[in-house]
């Protein structure tokens, strides 16, 4: 898979406006590193939303959603609270829909289980 980074390009412009365009430190989680999106990936975006900053929202959950299987860890006096970063990049997803609109019905879901309370499930929804 391709990395190009042309601002002449659809796919190049996507990728400065989500901070994807440095070879080998983009904004996804990998094991050792961040890396990047492929550019067939966000075509793929570009297809499926039919504009760039819908597809800012599409990348943006797409990082919430490969960020959210991180935990907060800590190890002595140091603390990494990876949840936020996913928490985070849902934030500009919601936000660049209502900048830019959703297209058809956007859903966000999320459970809540703790030891305070019974599970519960909560949607946000944008037309």
């Amino acid at each position: 898979m391709a990395f190009t980074y042309d601002l002449t390009t659809d796919v190049g412009k996507l990728r400065l406006r989500v901070g994807d365009s440095a070879v080998n430190a983009g904004p996804r989680p990998t094991a050792g590193a961040s890396s990047n999106f492929a550019d067939e990936e966000l075509q793929h975006f570009l297809d499926t939303e039919g504009s760039i900053g819908k597809a800012v929202a599409l990348v943006f959950e797409t990082l919430a959603a490969e960020w959210a299987v991180f935990t907060n860890i800590t190890i002595g006096p140091r603390k990494e609270e990876l949840a936020r970063i996913a928490d985070s990049f849902m934030r500009k997803a919601l936000s660049a829909r209502q900048q830019y609109g959703a297209g058809s019905t956007f859903s966000v879901g999320w459970d809540r289980e703790d030891g305070y309370s019974e599970a519960a499930e909560e949607t946000t929804e944008l037309s």
